[in-house]
């Protein structure tokens, strides 16, 4: 495995297309819905629940949240801003009894079926008082009660739906009421202590994505549905011009390509971010594990031959400024030769 920075620019894209289709079982299953009525569709089930979530989004801490965007509405000149903002962060941090504000939490999303993409979320609290934290949960229109035999665990009952609470420890992990969650909650969850000492350690907040966590079988399936979706999509439209054809033709095939190095290559994608009030700046970092001896290897290897060059774009009347300097892989020249050929019809 090799773990390099890595600046990318149309995965963006690609992760949310892989948010929104993919599943994690370690074997496919087809299953109907227990509740859906006749005719409902089937579900493909997650048949064994994972531990490692698809998605981690983490915060180092509440309060080292508080100074960091300080910091950064001082650099943008709009300290004012940011005073009313810390104001709203205080008042609503006041009412978090029970919750360590010093500790990182964040959100976990696994996946419980794969078509169609149902997803469970998992909030994840550091607590150093759990009564105090439950009846702060009561502020809303919930009640929390114990589940009886089990220890540390909680349903919130709310006029619609309930959802699940475990304490373990020293994290609460809540189940948001989305997209139909597992009614047990009998996943093993993710030990935040151990799972998230490096990122925090480095990012102030940080998202991960885990493509390692998906099986083969299943991203063999999701790159197969994904990439027959799209040839026909490729279809020339009626009336639609042979030069426009060609430019999207060869726009989508770029993507299926970087789609199918994504899920056959990478291992784990992050995006951390830190702000260094010191130096008055803020640093993006793009993180990919990818797997050794791979083209995508290769492509970042590449990036690395010729010496940066950035277009000096800073000045007073913008706040953001980007310049991006990058050496094109060859799948990506096929993709602007084929638009600039599509261009010349």
């Amino acid at each position: 495995m090799n773990r390099i920075p890595f600046r990318a620019s149309r995965l963006f894209l690609l992760l949310a297309v892989l948010l929104t289709t993919v599943g994690r079982p370690d074997s496919l299953a087809l299953a109907q819905d227990s509740e859906a009525g006749e005719g409902a569709p089937s579900l493909i089930r997650v048949p064994k629940l994972g531990t490692n979530p698809l998605v981690v989004v983490t915060l180092a801490s509440i309060e080292n949240a508080k100074g960091k965007f300080m910091a950064l509405c001082e650099i943008a000149g709009t300290p004012e801003t940011a005073e009313q903002i810390i104001d709203g962060i205080n008042e609503a941090t006041d009412t978090l009894a029970g919750v360590d504000i010093t500790q990182p939490g964040g959100l976990a999303v696994y996946l419980n079926s794969v078509f169609p993409p149902r997803f469970e979320f998992v909030v994840f609290a550091p607590v150093v008082d759990t009564d105090a934290f439950l009846k702060m949960l009561e502020l809303g229109p919930v009640i929390s009660t114990p589940v009886p035999g089990s220890d540390g665990r909680f349903e919130l009952l709310g006029p619609t739906r309930t959802s699940q609470v475990r304490v373990e420890n020293g994290y609460a992990f809540i189940q948001l009421p989305f997209m139909e969650p597992d009614e047990e909650f009998d996943r093993q969850l993710l030990d935040p202590v151990t799972h998230l000492s490096s990122i925090t350690g480095q990012y102030d907040v940080s998202v991960t994505l885990d493509v390692d966590s998906v099986p083969r079988l299943t991203r063999n399936l999701l790159l197969n549905f994904v990439s027959s979706t799209m040839s026909t999509r490729m279809q020339q439209r009626d009336e639609e011009a042979d030069g426009l054809y060609e430019m999207r033709r060869a726009w989508m095939q770029g993507d299926i390509d970087a789609l199918k190095l994504l899920l056959d290559e990478c291992r784990r994608f992050s995006i951390g971010i830190t702000v260094r009030p010191e130096a008055r700046v803020a640093n993006i970092d793009v993180l990919m594990d990818v797997r050794e001896g791979s083209a995508m290897l290769q492509e970042i290897l590449n990036s690395t031959t010729k010496p940066s060059y950035f277009t000096p774009i800073l000045n007073d009347d913008s706040a953001v400024s980007l310049s991006l300097s990058q050496i094109i892989p060859d799948r990506d020249r096929q993709r602007y030769i084929g638009v600039l050929e599509g261009f010349k019809k």
